[in-house]
């Protein structure tokens, strides 16, 4: 779908670059410009609640993964888990499951024109980077199905207009991550234009595992040997390029073409999870002397002998846990201008292959849990669009959209220690497979009518067709789970239509400030989950969902104040959220269960400011409050939760209660304040070096970090603590910079979920809890970095 970050209006062919070595001053916010309604507008104008961060910003801390970026705008939570999907993006409280690879996220990701919904995005980093963008509440009518919480945009750096380039290396020490990046970039004729930027990392990891040594005799099916696990994790290896060409053969037309690819790998899916919460049972029964239920950044970790991998999904020839990402970006935007229409065309595609084998995913010495996956994701997409400028009051835009896709997904578990199969030498319990197809078609548009000169009536509506078809499978299961586990295919047709209109009123009481309402509608699609386990109890409900819905409104106001040293951002919201799409694991079926359940409502008001005291000294800060609660919802029981605790709801054939009510309660990864402050001084210290000393606070409320919301998985409020220093040439030269982050070393969980196999009795009066396994964002980072531009 169409970036964020393509400007309706055609710019210049080249950009100019603001140099990558900091900038001594901090732009007027008049100069910050903004896409979120798919032309190019003020960030003061635009009627939208945006969080719009420069390169500046994003340089200031090394912020080149999802997981940096969304710690710079309040009321944005990402979470890296290991499971289907990878991971979620929350914002204002809404997201997504990540049990099931099948699920999109309700907040879409576009980079450079190329909107995707896949929470596999989390794997890469974002480099090189011109702006980026946080639309917040449901964007619709500009981007589409699966954008009901909101849309991080990202728009790489363009070439320059005159010849440039740039190199960066940096060390950060706790983790030993090494990361080096560089870009070339400029005109190779008067309408030709390129930039060719590339990254490289690799990272010792900052989870340590123990023993990290053999253990003789442990293998719980064989009595075979364990093996020595890496003794660091994440250990990641990464490389990625992007190049672009721009080429503007007159001042009416231009073309900007996008490839981005590379490989981003680690040893083992969930390698930054530990135990952070002990029931009080062992993992089926298996007592495990290495463990210390400790919340140390240490995890339990041994690998099997290779011959118990025969036959998976996924594993390589060294047996050894690993997770591979390979991902292609591509996209074509396209220009044309006259006197009173501009037309736009973007073509897009993104495609991925992923990888991996987890070992031990309960986090234990044995191993118990084994699981593999291999994913080949494919989308292509084509929008046109026209925007009309005439002089007078009305104005129109309007827009066609396809989308193509297609995912594969294949995975094999191991859900208990098997004996050897017999037939096959397997000791593996499954092996599934499944595809999920589908095609999009929208058509969409605006009008605006200006009331006054100042006072603007906007409408529109997208309409949406789709349709999705899933065909899954086992294609081995244990002789032994063969009652269980049927040998049969579970195929599936969805069809469905939406509209989603929206309106807003924009006042602008001066040029210098805007004050907007908006009632806005949007939906995340429906179709199809591919759950990890198809048995015997499986029927077609259970993996197929209808969408989700919203519907509300916001008040903004937005200002530049004291000749532009001072801008104001802020808004107040309600939305309610129909139809939540949830992922559970039923116990009395065995079986994965996608379905729609209940409403949920989020509230709240923000504010961001910025503030200019001199060219030397600037201010930010920004403060968010967001009530988002479930209004009906019945989820699935925490493992080991009593009938006293709640669990008391929808009982199976034997009287055992399965659901508990969570209605009332907040959604997951949504705590109910969330702010940053921050400071930057850049001055003059010799006649060619400017220094550059930077400090940033981020902090949230308390908030739940499992779906399921039982205890031990509650983080307590935290604040975060970011500072930089940095010595550099403004315009060409050197730069040496030392960046700190989180340097309070905060334990932060940012997802997580039951452990496979501990807690008993839940739904009756004697219950033994479940173990949980939370996932934790990194400790603190202190990164020297040295770059160089020419």
């Amino acid at each position: 779908m169409s970036a964020a970050g393509v400007a309706v209006v055609p710019a210049a062919v080249y950009a100019q670059d603001k140099p990558t070595s900091d900038a001594a001053t901090v732009p007027d916010s008049s100069e910050i410009v903004v896409t979120a309604r798919q032309r190019s507008e003020r960030l003061i104008d635009v009627p939208v609640a945006v969080t719009a961060m420069s390169q500046q910003d994003l340089q200031r801390y090394n912020s080149t993964t999802l997981a940096d970026i969304g710690q710079a705008a309040p009321q944005v939570r990402i979470a890296q888990q290991a499971s289907g999907g990878g991971s979620s993006f929350v914002i204002r409280g809404i997201g997504s499951s990540t049990l099931d690879t099948g699920f999109d996220q309700s907040v879409a990701i576009n980079v450079d024109g190329v909107q995707t919904s896949r929470g596999r995005s989390l794997q890469q980093s974002y480099f090189d980077l011109q702006q980026v963008e946080v639309l917040k509440g449901p964007q619709a009518l500009f981007f589409g199905k699966n954008s009901p919480a909101g849309v991080i945009s990202m728009r790489s750096a363009d070439p320059t207009s005159t010849f440039s380039m740039g190199a960066n290396l940096g060390y950060e020490f706790r983790a030993h991550e090494l990361v080096g990046s560089g870009f070339v970039s400029g005109p190779l004729t008067d309408t030709l234009g390129v930039r060719l930027a590339v990254q490289a990392r690799t990272m010792r990891g900052w989870m340590q595992n123990v023993p990290a040594a053999p253990i003789p005799n442990w293998e719980p099916a064989t009595g075979a040997t364990m093996l020595a696990a890496d003794k660091w994790g994440p250990k990641q290896r990464e490389v990625m390029g992007r190049l672009t060409v721009v080429f503007k053969p007159t001042a009416d037309f231009d073309m900007n073409f996008k490839f981005t690819a590379g490989v981003s790998r680690d040893n083992g899916e969930g390698t930054n999870g530990e135990i952070v919460y002990c029931g009080g049972g062992p993992v089926n029964g298996l007592v495990d002397p290495y463990e210390d239920c400790k919340r140390n950044r240490k995890v339990v970790s041994a690998y099997v002998p290779p011959e118990l991998l025969a036959g998976y999904i996924g594993n390589r020839s060294d047996s050894r846990p690993y997770e591979e990402y390979k991902p292609i970006l591509a996209s074509l935007t396209t220009n044309w201008k006259s006197d009173k229409v501009a037309l736009t065309s973007v073509t897009g595609y993104y495609h991925y292959e992923l990888g991996y084998l987890q070992n031990g995913f309960e986090k234990s010495s044995y191993a118990y849990n084994l699981g593999s996956q291999v994913e080949k994701y494919r989308a292509f997409s084509q929008e046109f669009r026209g925007l009309t400028t005439f002089d007078g009051p009305l104005n129109a835009m309007v827009g066609l959209y396809y989308q193509d896709t297609s995912l594969y997904n294949g995975q094999s578990f191991r859900i208990a220690a098997l004996p050897q199969d017999p037939a096959t030498g397997y000791y593996q319990s499954i092996s599934k497979t499944g595809t999920l197809s589908g095609k999009t078609y929208s058509a969409f548009g605006q009008l605006t009518y200006k009331i006054l000169p100042n006072l603007e009536l906007a409408g529109g509506v997208r309409w949406t067709h789709e349709t999705k078809d899933v065909d899954q499978r086992n294609t081995y299961v244990h002789p032994l789970l063969a009652g269980l586990f049927p040998m049969k295919e579970f195929s599936g047709h969805y069809k469905g239509n939406n509209v989603s209109p929206e309106a807003t009123l924009t006042w602008h009481p001066t040029s210098h400030t805007t004050l907007y309402g908006a009632f806005k509608t949007g939906y995340k699609s429906g179709g199809f989950g591919l759950p990890a386990i198809l048995s015997v109890g499986t029927v077609g409900s259970d993996f197929t969902f209808g969408p989700e819905k919203v519907k509300g409104g916001e008040l903004g106001f937005k200002g530049e104040f004291m000749g532009g040293a001072l801008t104001l951002n802020s808004a107040i919201y309600l939305y309610d959220y129909k139809g939540l799409q949830v992922d559970i694991f039923d116990g009395t079926k065995i079986t994965y269960q996608v379905f729609n359940a209940g409403s949920a409502r989020t509230k709240g008001a923000e504010i961001n400011l910025r503030y200019r005291a001199s060219r030397a000294f600037s201010l930010r800060a920004g403060l968010g409050y967001n009530q988002a609660r479930y209004r009906n919802f019945v989820s699935a029981c925490y493992a080991g939760q009593s009938v006293a605790g709640g669990c008391n709801l929808a009982p199976d054939a034997n009287g055992v209660f399965t659901r508990q009510d969570l209605s009332g309660a907040p959604l997951v990864r949504a705590p109910d304040w969330s702010g940053n402050i921050g400071v930057t001084y850049d001055t003059p210290v010799t006649d060619g070096f400017n220094l550059a000393i930077s400090g940033d606070a981020t902090g949230t409320s308390k908030y739940f970090f499992s779906e399921t919301e039982g205890a031990g998985t509650r983080q307590n409020g935290y604040f975060k603590l970011d500072a930089s220093i940095r010595l550099y040439q403004p315009e060409q030269g050197l730069s040496v910079a030392l960046i700190g982050k989180n340097l309070t070393n905060r334990y932060v969980i940012a997802g997580g979920s039951d452990r496979p196999a501990t807690g008993a009795g839940a739904g009756t009066n004697t219950v033994t809890p479940g173990d949980i396994i939370g996932y934790i964002e990194r400790p603190r980072e202190v990164m020297l970095q040295v770059g160089y531009k020419f």
